[in-house]
């Protein structure tokens, strides 16, 4: 590509290399003010842009200007901080020609920067987030909202100190995210700022936080949903469970309070006693608890009704011994009154006779 194609299609508006004394052939004072030279002979060029053609004249204050003397200096490629010309912003990228080693001049040329500011335009983040370019210093080379800041406005000279910090991270080369009040739409917004390549320029993106965590937000609500099904899942799972123990374990109290006041009748659930858990075993252990007490009020009963019986021939064997002694007592007492008869008699007797006797005794 020849230094006219650059000049008419690329964005860069001149072209222009300059040479230490006697660098290029040797023969400055040969060439002392012909074109491409100044007053020294020196072969510094300047090509820019004229219209659709391309104008020739020598460079001028490259013995002061940061342009020559930064690549000299530093003996690297050099991008200067963006400047406003003839009413564009500027900036000038200039790559120092080394020989062996050695510095023997500058190569460069000056961009205009409004075309990174027509494609930063058409970056879009999220819903409304945004980007733009600032310089290695904090100048603000592109802006999709506020172009007046292009060229005149310093992030660090925000009031927020966030931007003092990201301007001193941007200047040291550090990458980093913030948050803070936009100055320009005055919400809430996440800075995010990423140093190019070459160190001089950083990509600042902006964007909302509400839009920045809408994703983690759907998340959050997908996760809250999850997790209230899965809660009641959990809690239809808990109820069968606990259902599952609590219906064995209400029957079995059932049973225990109608054991309690004299029911043995009602029986243990057969489903409750084929489980194969614990549930079951205290099942068939009840189960079989209530057939034993079954079988002991039983025999209680069958003894209970033969003691019954037994008591009952007693009584009628009883009945019959009173009716006999009834009976003896009665003749005991007629023998009594027979027995009174005959003393009562044997006393007449003897009565008679002890008169006889006094009879005797008197006659004799």
């Amino acid at each position: 590509m020849t230094v006219c194609e650059c000049g008419i299609e690329r964005p860069c508006i001149d072209f222009y290399v300059a040479y230490e004394p006697n660098a290029f052939d040797g023969d400055d004072e040969d060439f002392v003010n012909e074109e491409g030279h100044d007053e020294t002979g020196r072969f510094v060029p300047y090509w820019y842009r004229e219209g659709n053609t391309i104008g020739l004249e020598p460079l001028v204050d490259y013995e002061i200007e940061d342009y020559y003397q930064l690549p000299k200096e530093l003996e690297r490629d050099v991008v200067t901080e963006p400047y406003m010309y003839q009413g564009q912003l500027l900036s000038s990228f200039v790559s120092p020609i080394m020989i062996n080693g050695d510095f023997i001049g500058i190569a460069g040329t000056d961009v205009s920067l409004f075309y990174l500011d027509e494609m930063m335009d058409d970056v879009v983040l999220f819903d409304t987030g945004y980007a733009f370019i600032v310089s290695n210093q904090g100048m603000m080379i592109t802006h999709p909202i506020e172009k007046s800041f292009m060229g005149t406005q310093n992030i660090g000279d925000f009031e927020d100190p966030v931007f003092s910090q990201m301007q001193s991270d941007i200047n040291s080369g550090v990458s980093g995210q913030v948050t803070a009040i936009s100055p320009v739409t005055d919400e809430k917004v996440v800075y995010s700022y990423s140093t190019i390549e070459t160190g001089e320029y950083a990509v600042i993106t902006v964007v909302p936080e509400d839009e920045m965590l809408a994703g983690v937000y759907a998340l959050q609500n997908q996760i809250a949903t999850i997790f209230i099904i899965a809660i009641g899942l959990m809690a239809l799972l808990s109820y069968f469970i606990v259902s599952s123990i609590a219906n064995p374990t209400r029957a079995a109290a059932t049973r225990a309070d109608n054991i309690a006041k004299g029911d043995l009748t009602g029986q243990i659930d057969k489903k409750f006693i084929g489980r194969k858990d614990e549930i079951g075993v205290l099942a068939t252990s009840f189960g079989t608890m209530l057939e034993n007490l079954n079988q002991l009020v039983t025999g209680i009963k069958q003894s209970a009704d033969n003691a019954a019986s037994k008591s009952q021939e007693m009584s009628a064997t009883s009945e019959e011994t009173t009716a006999s002694a009834n009976q003896i007592a009665d003749t005991v007492s007629e023998i009594s009154k027979g027995a009174q008869t005959q003393s009562a008699k044997v006393e007449e007797v003897a009565r008679a006779m002890n008169d006889m006797n006094e009879s005797v005794q008197s006659v004799a």
